[in-house]
């Protein structure tokens, strides 16, 4: 990022932001075994960074921040991250040598991510976005979820106030809690209170999905324990 012109501190703290947001996904996908991708307010980190630092006055800065939008707004980061947690898993199950698991893995990962840019792009300046998919003219979802933040953030140019301040405080106020609940569970590792499970549960807002899903699984859970105990529940988890 920072070799296409973005500054050091943007680019940083964008992929600070990022890189966060991948970790906290990862342990949700480990410890709590959602099997889902979108388990995270998408845009967000990019909307973090633009409420603690401001909109950049640089439209240079701000038409790569446009251009890197995909790290947040899209799961490359985060499902690859679950997929390499998976890996890890499988690789201690089956015995595999991990120092050259590792190194096909980014090797492949590498090659792969140049791959689809030449494949997106070559189709892309010879059919124009606009007219793939069978969408001509209008373009397909990605397209449209493209220009859609590309007017955005032109919107914001002339008027910075359409970012709502308080949501940093919402911010602030979910890191806190969290922590709170981390702190929590070391020193009462009985806590029925995880802080996973709240993040989870703000992912999407108030209008949360996915709280009914895991109350199944909790349920389930708790009458494996009870009429099983460990050993069916350890029979019953998969890779255990």
């Amino acid at each position: 990022m920072i070799f296409s012109g973005l500054s050091v501190t943007l680019a940083t703290t964008y992929w600070l932001m990022v890189m966060l947001f991948t970790i906290v996904y990862v342990r949700i996908r480990a410890e709590i075994g959602m099997p889902y991708t979108w388990v995270y307010p998408y845009g967000m980190q990019r909307e973090i960074l633009f409420l603690a630092l401001g909109v950049p006055s640089n439209l240079r800065h701000l038409a790569l921040l446009g251009g890197f939008f995909w790290l947040s707004r899209h799961f490359f980061l985060p499902l690859n991250a679950a997929y390499a947690a998976d890996a890890i898993k499988l690789i201690a199950k089956g015995n595999i040598i991990s120092s050259k698991f590792s190194i096909w893995g980014f090797a492949g990962g590498a090659v792969g991510l140049w791959i689809a840019f030449f494949t997106h792009l070559q189709a892309y300046y010879r059919r124009g976005a606009n007219f793939l998919e069978g969408t001509p003219g209008t373009g397909d979802f990605r397209t449209l979820v493209t220009v859609q933040d590309y007017r955005w953030l032109s919107q914001l140019v002339d008027n910075p106030h359409l970012l709502r301040r308080e949501r940093l405080s919402w911010v602030v106020y979910g890191t806190a809690v969290s922590g709170a609940l981390m702190v929590l569970r070391r020193f009462w590792t009985s806590s029925p209170w995880h802080p996973l499970g709240f993040i989870l549960a703000g992912a999407y807002g108030h209008l949360c999905p996915y709280w009914f899903p895991c109350l199944v699984a909790w349920v389930v859970k708790g009458l494996i324990l009870h009429y099983g105990g460990m050993r069916l529940y350890r029979k019953l988890i998969p890779y255990s």
